[in-house]
């Protein structure tokens, strides 16, 4: 998988599984920092996943400030040939200023076992 960096940050493309549905996610930020993988609302709400009265926020904090996300079950993210499922991702506006869709957190790249190589913008498993 690619590495795309736009406006000095790295980017990569993912798909999101649930509910027998699936979603392309054009530009994923690829975050080290982040502790989770986390999409935008709309985007899970297109797979049958939403909001519910019985959901307990979080109020997360970031580089795009003070967000509340609610965790939700999927069936799987995959990003090249790199796939982690089930998995409980960040559900959210992700409204940060940036055209960001998604974050893949660490959380994928533990669980994926996810090699990043930085001089030739890849990523996958095993590839250095």
């Amino acid at each position: 998988m690619k590495i795309i960096i736009e406006n000095g940050m790295p980017f990569v493309s993912a798909t999101v599984y649930a509910n027998q549905k699936s979603f392309m996610i054009e530009r994923a930020l690829l975050d080290t920092g982040s502790t989770g993988t986390a999409f935008r609302t709309e985007d899970l709400e297109s797979l049958g996943i939403y909001y519910t009265q019985d959901d307990d926020y979080i109020l997360l904090k970031g580089f795009g400030g003070l967000e509340p996300i609610v965790e939700k079950a999927i069936d799987a993210v995959v990003v090249g040939d790199l796939t982690v499922g089930p998995m409980v991702v960040q559900m959210g506006a992700l409204d940060y200023g940036y055209n960001i869709q998604g974050i893949i957190g660490l959380d994928f790249l533990l669980q994926a076992g996810a090699v990043l190589d930085f001089v030739e913008m890849d990523m996958g498993k095993g590839i250095a």
